[in-house]
């Protein structure tokens, strides 16, 4: 162990990485988390008897050599979950509910140009184009290859920042064959005209390189990251959240909500960034401007997820994501009117698979000002417009996956309906965003810096660098080397020659 005492605030998945990261370094890891379990995101929650996730998540680089994998090997923890690849035939499917028509496609590196080829014949070239830029742009990201950082300065491609679907529109002319390749952005909550490039190039690497699935659940996960922390002598407490940060003498000292102090050299704050700048009294820690700059960010989608338990053997499992658009241009839609444009939808995997799915998960893109009239109600007390609300939503996607999977009515068990009031409730984060604060292309705070001027305070999490289950991982390590010294946990990730 080394002298360095480290308090954690949050323990979703960036806090957990973060604390892992630390404590697996010898740092004296103390992790501080309001809710009575650990996850975040990562939580599962089980009713009717069965086990729901509370995000939806698919991540890569699990294969051998690949970044997650080897942070997972680097903590101990890969062999502590297990993984589910997606069908290596035909990863995704999309359903345009205009046409009646159902696209298996494969996005993987080996295979994309030909699966797409199969609906847009002639556009070889330009796909070849196209998958190019994406390894262009993500080949210069050092920090995705886990590769030593050669300098400080950043050296993006110049089209990194661009909205990701003028990105799209450069390099594919057929509009159909556009939205196909764009479809992906439901995934990190991508907006048109606003989410940068960067963002769909990372998930689509992350497919070119093969997605998989955590089975049985993503809290698996979540407490291989939480046993690590306590196997290198770190505390994890739940239950009691922050509620203050302060200088005494030369450290940090975090007070919380139920009375109780802790004292260390650093703390890494691992929530939204403005409830960050509300536990600091001092303005050492922050500029006026970029107080005000953070508060001023929106907020990235919410969703609204529908949860099904299903019948037994009724459904078939599907090891493919889905995505439902009415029509071709829905590729973006954000569910702003009264009817459903787009989703995806998965049979998440259990432990076990067998033949037929226990669960099906449908998540719809949503803004919180869908839900905003309901903001300062509480649960079950939110009226009979609400749960008519939900009751609509639910109806129209039943609908559309009936024209996917013809039997689906008959499959359905019980049905748990979220909203975004749902998520920001059993997440705590503000307006039950997905991706934490909104990733703007032309916003020159896109990237939060790790440090702040309060001497041992760090950020870390979705808001901050990268969203997603990889952004997030690789996110943590910025963080744990601004304490541990540049390049402390890459040089440790290095493949053996």
């Amino acid at each position: 162990m080394n002298d360095k005492r480290v308090i954690v605030i949050g323990a979703g998945l960036g806090g957990l990485m973060t604390g892992a990261l630390l404590a697996k370094e010898g740092c004296h890891v103390t992790v501080v988390e309001k809710n009575p379990k650990v996850g975040g995101c990562l939580q599962s929650y089980t009713r009717f008897g069965t086990t729901f996730d509370t995000g939806m998540h698919l991540f890569g680089g699990m294969a051998q050599g690949g970044n997650i994998r080897r942070i997972c090997d680097y903590l101990g923890i890969a062999e502590q979950f297990t993984t589910l690849d997606l069908d290596c035939e035909n990863d995704v499917e999309i359903f345009v509910g205009a046409d009646n028509r159902l696209h298996p496609v494969n996005l993987s590196r080996d295979y994309l140009v030909e699966s797409l080829s199969r609906y847009f014949p002639g556009y070889q070239a330009e796909l070849q184009g196209y998958i190019s830029a994406i390894n262009r742009i993500v080949d210069g990201m050092d920090l995705f290859h886990l590769r030593p950082a050669e300098s400080s300065l950043s050296r993006y491609d110049e089209e990194f920042l661009i909205p990701a679907d003028h990105f799209l529109a450069k390099y594919i002319s057929e509009p159909r064959l556009r939205a196909i390749l764009a479809i992906i952005n439901t995934l990190y909550a991508g907006e048109k005209g606003i989410s940068p490039t960067f963002l769909h190039a990372v998930l689509a690497t992350i497919f070119l390189n093969g997605a998989c699935r955590v089975t049985g659940g993503y809290s698996h996960f979540a407490k291989a990251l939480n046993d690590c922390i306590l196997a290198n002598g770190g505390k994890i407490i739940t239950g009691d959240g922050a509620s203050s940060i302060f200088h005494v003498d030369n450290s940090l000292v975090i007070n919380t909500v139920k009375g109780n102090k802790y004292t260390a050299n650093y703390v890494v704050s691992a929530i939204s960034p403005e409830s960050t700048l509300a536990m600091v009294d001092s303005r050492e820690a922050f500029s006026d401007a970029y107080r005000q700059a953070i508060e001023d960010k929106s907020s990235s989608l919410s969703a609204f997820i529908v949860n099904i338990k299903l019948k037994p053997y009724m459904l078939p499992f599907s090891n493919r994501i889905g995505f439902y658009i009415e029509t071709y241009d829905d590729a973006w839609s954000t569910n702003d009117g009264d009817e459903v444009d787009k989703f995806f939808y998965m049979t998440p995997p259990t432990l076990h698979q067998g033949a037929y799915a226990e669960t099906l998960n449908v998540v719809l893109p949503m803004r919180w000002s869908r839900v905003e009239r309901w903001d300062n109600t509480s649960v079950g007390n939110r009226g009979e417009d609400y749960e008519n609300f939900k009751q609509q939503v639910y109806n129209q996607v039943v609908a559309k996956l009936r024209k996917i999977m013809p039997n689906v009515e008959d499959a359905i068990d019980k049905v748990d309906l979220a909203t975004p009031l749902t998520i920001r409730e059993y997440t705590g984060v503000k307006e039950g965003a997905m991706c934490g604060a909104r990733k703007e292309c032309n916003d020159p705070l896109i990237f939060l810096p790790v440090a702040t001027r309060m001497p041992g305070l760090f950020l870390t999490g979705q808001s901050v660098n990268m969203h997603g289950f990889c952004g997030v991982s690789l996110t943590a390590i910025q963080t744990a080397e601004a304490i541990l010294g540049k390049n402390a946990i890459i040089n440790h990730l290095q493949p053996k020659s």
